[in-house]
C-alpha cells in the first residue's frame, strides 16, 4: 500500500505570504516549495510530469520519495482541474478512491476530451457550480475581486466534491443534462458528415466547418459561457 502524505489545507493564493506551501495548477509563489502543474516552465519534478495537473498530483501521491512535509496548497485560479488537483492533497486517501474519475475528469476540464461519460458530466457540473448564473453556492461567493471569488470557490468546492464523488452525478442532471445532449448532437453531427474536421499535422492545426443551419447554443470552457456563432462570421 502506498504510504500517502499528510493532507494539506487550501490557504487562498493572496494570503500565502511566507507560509512555504504546495502550488497545484498554477505558478509558485516565493514561498512554494513544491509545484504540481502542468503548465509550461514551472518546477515540477521532471519524472512526475503528466498531462494534467490532476495526475501529477496523483503521481506524486504515489512517489513517498517526493513527499513533502507541507500543510498548505493554493492555487491562483479555479477550474476544474485545479480543483480536482487541489482536493487530491486536501483528502488523499479519499482522492486515491476516486483516482480514475478524477483523471478522466480533468482531462475533460482542461482538453476537452473524454473516455467515459461520468467523466464528461462530472466536469459539467463542477463548471455549473462555478458559473454565478447556475450555481447552487452562496450568491455572495461571485461577489468581490477576482482573488476572492476564487477563494470562495475552493472553500466551498473542496466541501462539496467528496460528495459529487461518491454520489455520482445523475442526482444533478439540471447541470449536466442539456450539455452532455449537446455533447452527444455534436458527436452524430461529425459521424454523418454534417460537421467536418480538416487537420493540418504539420500545424498542429484542426478546422471545423460547421453547417450554417445548426442553432447556436452555450457552452462553458474554463468556466466561461461562449458560443460558436462567431466561427460562422469567418465560414468561407
Amino acid at each position: 500500500m502506498t504510504t500517502l502524505p499528510a493532507p494539506a489545507r487550501y490557504c487562498p493564493y493572496s494570503q500565502l505570504g511566507d507560509q512555504p506551501n504546495i502550488v497545484v495548477d498554477g505558478k509558485a509563489q516565493r514561498a512554494s516549495e513544491l509545484t504540481l502543474s502542468h503548465w509550461p516552465w514551472n518546477s515540477t519534478p521532471p519524472e512526475l510530469l503528466r498531462d494534467t495537473s490532476t495526475d501529477i498530483v496523483f503521481a506524486y501521491l504515489d512517489a513517498p520519495e517526493y513527499h513533502r512535509n507541507l500543510s498548505l496548497v493554493s492555487n491562483s485560479h479555479f477550474d476544474e482541474d485545479g480543483l480536482l488537483s487541489m482536493y487530491g492533497l486536501v483528502d488523499p486517501a479519499n482522492a486515491m478512491r476516486h483516482r480514475e474519475l478524477m483523471i478522466a475528469t480533468s482531462r475533460a476540464g482542461d482538453f476537452a476530451i473524454y473516455s467515459e461519460p461520468e467523466a464528461a458530466k462530472l466536469s459539467f457540473v463542477l463548471a455549473a457550480y462555478a458559473d454565478p448564473a447556475v450555481s447552487p453556492l452562496p450568491p455572495e461567493i461571485f461577489q468581490g475581486d477576482d482573488a476572492s471569488q476564487v477563494a470562495g470557490l475552493y472553500s466551498n468546492m473542496l466541501n462539496e466534491l467528496p460528495r459529487l464523488l461518491e454520489q455520482g452525478v445523475e442526482q444533478h442532471p439540471e447541470f449536466w443534462e442539456a450539455e452532455f445532449d449537446h455533447l452527444q448532437e455534436s458527436e452524430q453531427a461529425i459521424e454523418q458528415g454534417r460537421v467536418l474536421i480538416d487537420e493540418i499535422p504539420e500545424l498542429d492545426l484542426a478546422i471545423v466547418r460547421i453547417p450554417t443551419d445548426m442553432p447556436a447554443r452555450p457552452v462553458r470552457r474554463y468556466l466561461t459561457s461562449v458560443s460558436y456563432t462567431h466561427l460562422r462570421a469567418h465560414e468561407t
